[in-house]
């Protein structure tokens, strides 16, 4: 959702205990402290974000300096249960890989403990988890894209082994789009290779296909982002009828819209989503999209609480009512997970009770402005669903602080993250950078080397 308002989350400092619980090396094992140079291991990475019961994990290990002949203990750890224990010999490099095939068990994960013995103590160590969940939506560790203009494919390689070490099991493309209602070029257009979206940034096909190719690569399933009911201002040459609008006022005068900045392509135009006539022509734009890009999903956007409005008949339209009728719509067409924005809880009561989504999704603004607000929602949407749907926040960090150039508040972050992780949730955060805004492209906040660090702890 595009909207100016924020959420205010406190700076935190003290959190000395926090930052020590959730180091990537805490282990049960004690290394000797005497030893003058413990540091030998730089960090672990796995293939993939998520893997399916019995499939093959493969570990790589880089080390700080190059070893021969020193011993590595390996614990593959299920709660307090060690599921198997194993000793390997490194050699001659700077890297050892190796492989571990996951029990048949679903929807579990595991610890993967690394210890380095040298002289027959153990001298360093490192951990790394594993996903083993044939579905997604259990477990949602949500990421995003928001730049698709001409790369190299190093360069999005690099985006997305990052992702990938931070455990990102679904990514949404964010803003992909040719036009809301046309999310891509028809067929034969001169843009089909590369097209403006809607802030007139360029969006070339190839790279939204390799990025969707890389995600599939990880196991991360690759969500195609658009509105339920935008469309550009003069799309009734495209076939979009006015007649389908969303209106301010009874007598179909003035249609309900949301403005952008004038530099941008144009005003989002907004539909009536039960409007049958308008469902049956997005879902057949959106079928289209998915033929010709391999997405696994679809994000479903929507705008929050509009207030009072009416369809061309001059009927009122309870606009929270509207939604499920067309997501069961769009499950039918799609036959794809669905997800959808429930803008500061805005009709997530029914689309907990009643839609076909996969889990649920909160973004979070004014007035949910404390931390004990993100686990009153996460709390909210488990009674919802019954406890059978999990929730991811976007709830957008050091948002005022972001209207300069700058580094994020590594307590502020991490606190939030504890919040929300002890709460049961997960938190839309990571893509090429950190979320701060609503607008997903904006970058003005840096994350430092030791937050990103302490986000691969967490």
């Amino acid at each position: 959702m595009r909207k100016n308002s924020s959420i205010i989350l406190p700076m935190f400092v003290c959190m000395c205990l926090l930052l020590a619980a959730c180091s990537s090396k805490s282990t049960v094992v004690e290394i000797d402290e005497k030893e003058e140079k413990t540091d030998y291991l730089d960090s672990v990475e796995t293939d993939k974000a998520r893997y399916n019961p019995g499939d093959t994990v493969h570990f790589t290990l880089n080390l700080k300096q190059k070893m021969n002949g020193e011993s590595l203990v390996i614990r593959y750890r299920h709660g307090d249960e060690t599921v198997k224990e194993e000793e390997k010999v490194i050699k001659q490099d700077e890297t050892f890989i190796w492989e571990w095939k996951t029990p048949k068990d679903n929807e579990k994960g595991y610890l993967v403990e690394v210890l380095l013995k040298k002289e027959k103590e153990y001298v360093d160590h490192l951990n790394i988890a594993v996903d083993v969940s044939e579905d997604w939506s259990k477990f949602p560790r949500y990421g995003y894209l928001a730049d698709f203009g001409q790369m190299e494919a190093a360069e999005q390689q690099k985006v997305m082994k990052r992702l990938n070490r931070y455990h990102i099991n679904g990514v949404q493309f964010y803003d992909w789009q040719y036009k809301h209602n046309q999310p891509i070029p028809p067929e034969g257009s001169p843009l089909e290779k590369e097209w403006p979206d809607i802030a007139n940034r360029p969006v070339s096909y190839q790279t939204v296909k390799q990025y969707i190719d890389l995600s599939h690569k990880l196991n991360m399933m690759a969500m195609n982002y658009n509105l339920l009911f935008g469309a550009y201002e003069e799309s009734e040459k495209e076939g979009v009828k006015r007649e389908w609008g969303l209106f301010q006022d009874s007598a179909h005068e003035t249609q309900d819209s949301h403005p952008l900045p004038d530099s941008w392509a144009s005003d989002i135009m907004l539909l009536d989503p039960s409007n049958k006539e308008w469902q049956s022509f997005l879902l057949k734009k959106e079928i289209e999209a998915f033929s010709k890009l391999p997405f696994d999903g679809w994000h479903v956007d929507q705008l929050g609480d509009r207030g009072m409005r009416w369809d061309y008949e001059g009927n009122i339209v309870a606009l929270d009512k509207t939604y499920i009728d067309f997501l069961k719509a769009a499950k039918e067409a799609l036959n794809v997970p669905l997800v959808m924005n429930a803008v500061n809880q805005y009709a997530q009561i029914n689309i907990a009770q009643e839609a076909p989504v996969d889990f649920l999704y909160t973004e979070i603004w004014e007035p949910y402005n404390h931390f004990s607000h993100l686990k009153q929602i996460i709390e909210q949407n488990n009674n919802y669903s019954g406890f059978q749907k999990n929730t991811v926040l976007a709830a957008y960090m050091n948002y005022d602080l972001s209207d300069s150039t700058g580094e994020f508040n590594t307590p502020a972050v991490l606190l939030t993250n504890a919040v929300i992780f002890s709460s049961g949730g997960s938190h839309l955060e990571l893509g090429e950078n950190m979320l701060s805004k609503e607008y997903f492209p904006h970058k003005n906040l840096e994350i430092t080397d030791q937050l990103g660090s302490q986000l691969i702890s967490y």
